[in-house]
Order: C-alpha cells, then sequence, then structure tokens
C-alpha cells in the first residue's frame, strides 16, 4: 500500500509538472505575438500619423512639432520595442554590435526625445501667446533649432545607459548593467519631473498672458463686446 501511495504521488507530481510546463509554454507562446502585435501597431499608426502631417500642405509650425513628436514615437518601436521582440521573444542572437550600438544606447534615445519634443512644443506654444508678433518673422531656423535640441538633449542624457551597458558572450544576451537606484532617480528627475515643471510654467504662463489680455479688452472678442 505504502508502494501503490508513493507511485500515485509520484505520478501526481510529474502530470502537475507537465501542466505546468505547458502552461508556461502557452504564456511565453502567447507574450511574444501580443509583443509582435504592439510592435507592428506602434510602427504602423506612427508611420501613418508621420505620413499624413507630412503630405498636408499646411505649413504650420504647430504641425511640425507634431511630426516631430510622431517621428520619435516610432523610433519607439524601432530602436526599443523591435529589438525587445526579436532577440528577447523570438530568440534571435545578440551580437556586439546590436548590443552596444543599436539596442543599449539608441534604444532610450526616443523616449527621452519624445518627452522633451513635448517640451519645445509647450515652449513654441507659450512663445507664440507671449510674444505674437515676434514669431510672425521666426522661420526655418526657429522651428528647426527648437527640434534639434529635443533630439540632442535626449541624446546627451542617455549616455549613462550607453556606458553601462553590458554584453554576455557566454550567455548571448544583452542588458543595462547599473545601480536601480541610479537609474530610477535620473530618469524620474529627467522624464518625469524636470518636463512636467516646465510643461506647467508654460501653462501658467500662457493662462495669465491670456487673462491679463481679456481685463485689458485686448482679445478680438473682448474688442467686440465693448465697441457693442
Amino acid at each position: 500500500m505504502a508502494f501503490l501511495s508513493n507511485m500515485t504521488i509520484q505520478i501526481n507530481r510529474s502530470n502537475a509538472g507537465s501542466e505546468t510546463a505547458t502552461t508556461d509554454t502557452l504564456e511565453s507562446q502567447g507574450l511574444k505575438w501580443i509583443s509582435l502585435v504592439i510592435l507592428l501597431g506602434i510602427i504602423l499608426f506612427n508611420l501613418l500619423v508621420v505620413v499624413l502631417l507630412i503630405l498636408r500642405n499646411s505649413k504650420s509650425r504647430m504641425r511640425f512639432f507634431v511630426t516631430n513628436l510622431a517621428i520619435a514615437d516610432l523610433c519607439v518601436g524601432v530602436f526599443f520595442v523591435l529589438p525587445e521582440t526579436l532577440f528577447n521573444w523570438f530568440d534571435v542572437p545578440w551580437n556586439p554590435f546590436v548590443c552596444y550600438i543599436y539596442y543599449v544606447y539608441f534604444s532610450m534615445v526616443p523616449f527621452y526625445v519624445s518627452t522633451y519634443a513635448i517640451v519645445v512644443l509647450s515652449l513654441d506654444r507659450a512663445y507664440v501667446v507671449v510674444k505674437p508678433l515676434a514669431t510672425a518673422s521666426k522661420g526655418k531656423l526657429y522651428r528647426y533649432g527648437l527640434t534639434l535640441s529635443a533630439w540632442v538633449i535626449g541624446c546627451v542624457l542617455v549616455i549613462p545607459y550607453g556606458v553601462f551597458g553590458t554584453y554576455s558572450e557566454e550567455v548571448v544576451t544583452c542588458w543595462h548593467d547599473a545601480p536601480r537606484l541610479v537609474f530610477l532617480y535620473s530618469d524620474l528627475t529627467t522624464i518625469i519631473i524636470l518636463p512636467i515643471v516646465i510643461i506647467t510654467v508654460c501653462y501658467i504662463v500662457i493662462i495669465f498672458t491670456i487673462r491679463g489680455r481679456e481685463r485689458h479688452g485686448l482679445l478680438r472678442g473682448e474688442t467686440n463686446d465693448k465697441g457693442k
């Protein structure tokens, strides 16, 4: 009886182990294809937005800055989600060039660029409201200068990720090897706190400028009401 009992326990354990392995395999397969769908969605939809914005005849600064933001979001899919999907989920072998150049450094650049593209857009909106006549004379140098500043800031702030990148030939994998708290506080400051502060200040300036003009009757609607 004891022998039969032990045999039953072993059979149950083996069945449970095989069921767990099957469940893990199904979950990994599901996550693999979900990540592929997310990758295709990010690339296709952002590419569509970029194409539509470029094909429009409008030459406004707003369209220009929104196009820059869409390009940065497209780069998130190309430089971050694409290698994550191919190398980690579809078991494509890493190599030093892809690890150190393509993934470790450039995979993080679009996150910073897309964040500071929004900051640049907010700064432009505040400048337009505060000095509308001055902005009318600004040309391509103004637009390209602001846009390029977002990319330069992104490339500079991501340098620590490139420095702490690691490629292992033994397990053929690539990752960022750095103190987690250092990156946590760094990202928290540069991607969240600082951009939020700048954007908030810009819109506070916009609100107070508009309210000040309303009080002095400098807005078109206010002037028309007084004329009546």
